[in-house]
């Protein structure tokens, strides 16, 4: 979403980009943050991925390298890595 001088003010993703946009258009039922966010918007882009695991990978890389305006998460370069420990697999004790 982006203003009239250009500048990227949100970004976001949608598995069903027409009920999404349609959500952003019903402004009496918006928090007032967004209502100011569409107040500014001078029009939207679209960017269509191949699956759900891109659009989640491209939103984070987007917001963390553009800082939209009214992105209030992503924008640390803090990320949380995850372990997986799965009991299934023998220990090897042979050292």
């Amino acid at each position: 979403m982006i203003n009239a001088q250009g500048e990227i003010m949100y970004v976001g993703k949608a598995k069903n980009l027409v009920r999404r946009v349609h959500q952003y258009t019903q402004i009496e039922r918006l928090p007032n943050r967004l209502k100011l966010m569409m107040s500014l918007l001078a029009k939207i882009e679209v960017l269509i991925t191949k699956s759900e695991e891109e659009a989640l990978l491209l939103e984070a890389q987007l917001i963390k390298g553009l800082q939209p305006k009214f992105n209030i998460a992503l924008k640390s370069d803090k990320s949380f890595p995850y372990l997986v420990i799965d009991n299934a697999h023998k220990i090897s004790t042979d050292f």
